[in-house]
């Protein structure tokens, strides 16, 4: 029975496949069917082309992902396994993180984006400041480079 562990991200569209413990190459026609595509192009051959590819038919696999890829996967191998295409199968899920854990983080992402741009406007008021300030006092066009530099910085 061939140990089979599919990780896949619908984020980045990216897919690892383990089996029996070690990664598949990338030269094996697993990896260039799956390879930058979205689940949904490739799962309904994909229990076929573990047989093909692994010459068995008796599989325990575990997928790794979201809860609707895993309905897809889950639905292939139930297929395969009707049509005697898959004998002797076992499967688990364990679920990636959701779309709200995903969301959190862009919160995250954004609230720190945020604070950048916040952080780049005190910088140019600043600036601006500095410049009124050399202009208010007539004070010699040798410090106008100084300020410039600190612009270009911003």
């Amino acid at each position: 029975m061939a140990q089979v562990h599919v990780r896949y991200n619908p984020y980045r569209m990216e897919t690892k496949i383990d089996v029996n413990g070690k990664m598949i190459p990338n030269d094996s026609t697993l990896y260039k069917v799956v390879k930058g595509k979205r689940l949904q192009e490739w799962v309904g051959k994909f229990p076929q082309m573990l047989v093909d590819e692994l010459n068995t038919v008796d599989f325990d696999i575990e997928f790794y992902g979201m809860n609707l890829d895993w309905d897809d996967f889950e639905d292939a191998f139930s297929h395969a396994k009707e049509k005697n295409i898959v004998k002797k199968l076992n499967m688990r899920f364990v679920e990636g993180r959701s779309d709200k854990d995903i969301e959190e983080m862009k919160a995250t992402v954004f609230q720190a984006a945020e604070g950048l741009e916040r952080h780049k406007a005190g910088r140019i008021r600043l600036a601006r400041h500095l410049i009124l300030s050399i202009q208010r006092r007539s004070q010699t066009l040798l410090e106008l480079p100084r300020v410039l530099l600190l612009m270009r910085r911003i």
